[in-house]
């Protein structure tokens, strides 16, 4: 059965651009916390103007004793150090990453 009207020769989809990511941004508040307490972390992929892009996955890593972890997070990620001192976490991009040292009384 033929068909009355040719089909559509064109291919129209939505498409959302989003500026290349120029940092990754990792920030605690405060950075200094009690054993046991939650540690909120706040990250970020930043575009070229500082402007952040939603729903990144950025890489969070850290070691607490002799344990190592690794979270993918898109916003606020929320810790729990259970080991006294000097604590280094690490949020990469591809290529990208910043790091924050927190320290565990």
């Amino acid at each position: 059965m033929p068909f009355r009207e040719p089909p559509a020769r064109t291919l129209e989809r939505p498409v959302a651009v989003t500026n290349p990511a120029a940092r990754v941004e990792l920030s605690s508040r405060p950075d200094t916390i009690k054993v046991g307490d939650p540690l909120d972390l706040r990250v970020r992929v930043l575009d070229g103007e500082g402007q952040a892009i939603d729903g990144a996955p950025v890489q969070v890593s850290y070691e607490d004793g002799g344990s190592a972890y690794v979270t993918t997070s898109t916003g606020t990620l929320r810790l729990e150090l259970r080991r006294p001192g000097p604590h280094s976490i690490v949020a990469s991009f591809g290529k990208m990453a910043d790091t924050v040292r927190v320290t565990v009384k």
